[in-house]
């Protein structure tokens, strides 16, 4: 199987970051290349970047989620890139995981599918998708309003896997290839950055590209962020035209639990407090720290 680089972004959340990689460590060994970008070069983040056995990517600024994920893909020699935020956590058994990844991974290598989803469904709070969908006798159904909104419930249709469908499903919308991962496409799933396996290529030429010549109003900490730039209201026909194929694992390998989080961070007026897995600590940096 082709080789797989593992890189995660951080930003100023040393006590997340250290969670996160032991919680990690049962399948480091796995991945040939490890990197984290450091934003504001956090000197703790570094030091835990190195004993992990990563190479620290490090960064004067903040440069954002956008600009820090296409940073942390560039960074990276392999085709194959698992990237992850610095607060996800491994659900799975290291067999398990390794066996998910290594199925997604010759996928990817073959040109199956451009990238993976790896969240870890049990712990998702999307619900949405069921004012337009319910199951009957084991397969996903439209209600009415799925009729009504045909195209909305499209775009939402793969998420349809939160619902305990019954195995061997083979529709438009999602296939099951076996071995907990399914088959599926941008026209029925949306774009998410927290736990994404995908080619370099498809990310640094196919996505990037648009999304940085396509800019909208909303930002975090004052940077683009890339879910919005590609499932914007103006932005998302372009995401769905162009049925891009992706795979989902089910019941996923990585969930939430962030530990710290900077004072001065966006993220507190916007992340779901359920969505951290538990209390999060503000963090105040000493003033005249370089960070």
């Amino acid at each position: 199987m082709a080789q797989i680089s593992l890189a995660i972004l951080t930003w100023k959340a040393p006590k997340t970051l250290l969670h996160t990689l032991q919680n990690l460590e049962p399948i480091l060994d796995f991945f040939d290349e490890k990197i984290i970008v450091c934003q504001e070069n956090d000197p703790d983040e570094i030091a835990l970047a190195r004993e992990f056995g990563f190479k620290a990517v490090v960064l004067e600024t903040n440069v954002g989620i956008q600009n820090g994920m296409k940073l942390a893909f560039e960074s990276c020699t392999n085709e194959l890139v698992l990237f992850l935020e610095n607060d996800l956590v491994l659900k799975a058994g290291r067999e398990a995981a390794e066996e998910i990844l290594t199925a997604i991974g010759t996928e990817l290598a073959e040109g199956r599918a451009e990238f993976a989803k790896l969240r870890y469904l049990p712990e998702s709070r999307k619900m949405n998708f069921r004012r337009y969908w319910r199951l009957s006798n084991g397969r996903p159904q439209r209600r009415l309003l799925g009729y009504l909104r045909y195209g909305v419930a499209n775009s939402m249709a793969a998420d349809t896997l939160h619902f305990d469908i019954s195995p061997g499903l083979a529709s438009r919308h999602l296939v099951d290839l076996g071995g907990g991962i399914y088959q599926t496409s941008s026209r029925y799933s949306k774009w998410e950055n927290l736990a994404v396996f995908a080619r370099r290529s498809f990310f640094l030429d196919v996505l990037i590209p648009f999304a940085e010549t396509h800019p909208t109003s909303r930002t975090v900490n004052g940077y683009p962020d890339l879910e919005h730039r590609i499932n914007s209201k103006k932005n998302k026909s372009w995401w769905r035209g162009k049925n891009f194929k992706l795979l989902i694992a089910k019941p996923g390998l990585f969930g939430h639990r962030r530990l710290d989080r900077w004072a001065g961070d966006d993220k507190w007026l916007t992340a779901d407090p359920a969505d951290d897995g538990g209390p999060v600590e503000r963090i105040d940096y000493p003033e005249g720290r370089k960070t």
